[in-house]
């Protein structure tokens, strides 16, 4: 069984409906937060939380903030029992990619990010380009959050966080990495309508059970 590699919103690593469900994996993780976002095919569901390790082949990785996405769908790539699951960015980054074209072989050499510390998670959403890239707006955010309680939801578009205006998805994403601080999200909501929220970044895997 095998990885799909991607970039893509799930940023370190996601495992598929077929391998969670025949290794219990809803069970072994402990805590857990529920969460959803829509991929190119569809609307996934997952849970989120944390794991002691994960093991690449015969490389191990470990982090104290290493997540893992445990989807539950019935459709789509994550629910096909051919792949393990997906390996996001912050994972596949730590490598140097070595094709073997003729035997069909991928290998994966730690480069010099290997030992970076993964993210700390505070920030309740998760963003992306529209997709004609002229807007940046909410890909999921995370149930029974502040950000979930007060309006937040998939698919609103962000107009300002602590009132930077901006076109570029990484200076928002460097203003909701800020642990403890508090920023106001302007958007607009389904009804065109501009509203803001003020919320403080925390973070929410502290109340996960942490297992491998």
């Amino acid at each position: 069984m095998f990885f799909h590699v991607i970039e893509s919103v799930i940023s370190k690593c996601s495992n598929n409906t077929p391998y969670q469900e025949k290794n219990d994996l809803l069970h072994k993780i402990g805590k857990k937060i529920m969460n959803s976002s829509t991929n190119l095919s569809n609307k996934t569901n997952y849970n989120k939380g944390l794991i002691k390790s994960i093991q690449l082949g015969n490389t191990t990785i470990k982090d104290k903030n290493l997540g893992i996405d445990l989807s539950s769908d019935k459709q789509g790539v994550t629910s096909s029992d051919n792949l393990l699951g997906i390996l996001g960015s912050e994972i596949i980054n730590r490598f140097n990619f070595i094709l073997n074209y003729k035997n069909k072989n991928l290998y994966l050499k730690p480069n010099s990010l290997f030992h970076k510390d993964f993210k700390e998670e505070v920030s309740p959403i998760s963003l992306k380009y529209s997709d004609d890239r002229n807007e940046i707006v909410i890909s999921s955010v995370i149930k029974d959050t502040d950000a979930y309680k007060k309006g937040l939801k998939e698919g609103q578009s962000i107009i300002s966080i602590n009132n930077t205006i901006s076109k570029d998805i990484n200076i928002y994403n460097q203003l909701l990495a800020q642990k403890n601080k508090k920023i106001i999200i302007k958007y607009i909501d389904s009804n065109h309508q501009i509203k803001s929220v003020k919320l403080k970044l925390k973070n929410y895997y502290k109340i996960f059970n942490k297992c491998k």
